[in-house]
């Protein structure tokens, strides 16, 4: 059990997270490392032997030499990677450390200059907020809100999105057609010559127009009224 929980000790040492990329020194510490020594001992080894005595018994001592196993715990020097010095470890990266004059509450560290945000918080500082999207501890967990909805950074809970909306222009059916004919004749030249010279080469038929002309006939109603006069005979 015990060589197992070694085991278990060294390979969480071996993986422990270290930061990368730019502004990274390295630096000696101390740390302390159980170990297993074999010794050889003396031992007293206790017997019995009749004797003239009351009772008949005597005790007889023997020494013997013993190998044994000793656990001792021993102090180590180690090599790691740190930040140099004017910066802080955030999210495995070598930052700078808050100036002097800049109020970063949201940026908490330690005495080795490991530092986290304050969850819903993100940036160099620790100054912004999550972006939109994400929430709590890093900025990594998804909102969960219907659309028009966006989450709190810091709770999660959701709540009336009323960021501007984007300035764009719904692009109509013609400017599309327009835009991709365009785009047609100026990257394909080969097609822009073809097209034009089957258009020459298309022989034009005569168009015969007949035109009827019905004649009008118009109709004029004349009333005549026609007076009689007898005469005598």
């Amino acid at each position: 059990m015990l060589g197992r929980i070694i085991i278990a000790l060294v390979l969480l040492w071996g993986a422990e997270a270290t930061p990368t990329g730019n502004h990274t020194c390295t630096g000696v510490v101390k740390h302390e490392v159980t170990v297993r020594v074999n010794v050889t001992e003396p031992v007293t080894f206790r017997a019995y032997e009749w004797c003239l005595r009351v009772p008949p018994r005597c005790s007889t001592y023997t020494i013997q030499l013993k190998d044994r196993v000793k656990i001792h715990k021993e102090m180590h020097n180690r090599t790691i990677t740190v930040c140099c010095k004017g910066y802080v470890e955030i999210d495995f990266k070598c930052v700078p450390a808050c100036p002097p004059d800049t109020e970063c509450p949201n940026m908490h560290c330690n005495r080795t200059n490991h530092c986290y945000c304050t969850p819903g918080y993100t940036g160099l500082y620790c100054n912004h907020p999550c972006p939109k999207g994400v929430w709590g501890a890093g900025c990594i967990k998804p909102c969960d809100c219907p659309s028009g909805y966006t989450c709190h950074h810091l709770t999660g809970d959701c709540m009336i999105d009323d960021s501007p909306p984007s300035k764009t222009r719904r692009t109509t059916t013609a400017e599309l057609l327009t835009e991709a004919a365009t785009t047609l004749m100026t990257t394909h030249p080969t097609t822009r010559a073809s097209t034009t010279l089957k258009t020459t080469r298309t022989p034009t038929t005569p168009t015969t127009t007949t035109t009827t002309t019905r004649p009008t006939t118009t109709t004029t109603t004349t009333t005549t009224t026609t007076t009689t006069t007898e005469r005598p005979t």
